[in-house]
């Protein structure tokens, strides 16, 4: 990606294992315009078993699943690894979903994987604007996380 635009923030935001449904949103702001030609998303977050866990993105009424509950459904509850420091790219060679390290992080970056549903359904969109990750941990055993950090790296022209 050339010249890309990258915006990043740092929340240390509480991933909670409340169950399905109870989402943990966090908001990037991009204050440029531009027309977007090329996503991709940076994920930093603490959590046991990952495989609970959904990553939705949402801008400018698109709106991509890009990380669903990993290791499902090879095994029936996911990956059982903690941890992700991972960089999503629709031209990644692998698949996040089929990504599950014994060793932490469970999913870790370099490579970059190729998120459950592509990133390209930004392309085109005004870059300008509140950026959502919502995360959604599907499983009430308790087992909480924390988002540490996460960025959008924006094409555009």
């Amino acid at each position: 990606m050339q010249n890309p635009y990258v915006a990043c923030v740092s929340p240390n935001l509480q991933i909670t294992g409340a169950g399905p449904g109870v989402n943990n949103p966090s908001i990037i702001n991009i204050p440029v315009a531009g027309s977007v030609t090329d996503v991709n998303v940076y994920i930093n977050c603490l959590h046991t078993w990952v495989g609970d866990l959904d990553f939705t993105l949402s801008h400018a009424g698109v709106s991509r699943v890009i990380v669903d509950q990993p290791g499902v459904p090879a095994t029936t509850y996911g990956c059982s690894g903690d941890n992700i420091d991972a960089t999503l790219d629709d031209a990644a060679a692998t698949a996040v979903e089929g990504v599950c390290s014994v060793n932490a992080p469970a999913i870790g970056s370099p490579p970059a994987y190729r998120p459950n549903n592509l990133l390209n359904g930004f392309n085109g969109t005004q870059m300008m604007g509140n950026w959502n990750l919502v995360i959604d941990d599907g499983f009430s055993a308790g087992d909480n996380g924390t988002l540490l950090q996460w960025c959008v790296e924006i094409a555009w022209q």
